[in-house]
């Protein structure tokens, strides 16, 4: 048996975010397990939660995109990471 591939799901608008996640989850074989605001929301979620794969905007209050990508990308065992941004 296949399971869904865990997401956690990062980015500032809340509109925006929300409407990603509700499209992930349509499309079946996702399941968002976590979203984030915030650069360092986004590491205590990935750590707390384990994810295959972390959304996350690069431009966004309290230590943005790419410091939290350095963060992540040192935890044991880090999820794969896709840069998801507008800009």
């Amino acid at each position: 048996m296949v399971r869904d591939i865990r997401v956690v799901l990062v980015d500032d608008h809340p509109i925006y975010r929300e409407g990603v996640a509700r499209t992930l989850a349509d499309a079946g074989g996702i399941d968002v397990v976590g979203q984030a605001a915030d650069g360092d929301a986004a590491v205590e979620l990935v750590a707390a939660l384990r994810p295959d794969l972390v959304l996350l905007d690069i431009s966004m209050p309290k230590g943005g995109g790419l410091p939290a990508l350095a963060r992540i990308s040192q935890l044991p065992n880090p999820p794969k990471v896709a840069m998801l941004t507008a800009s």
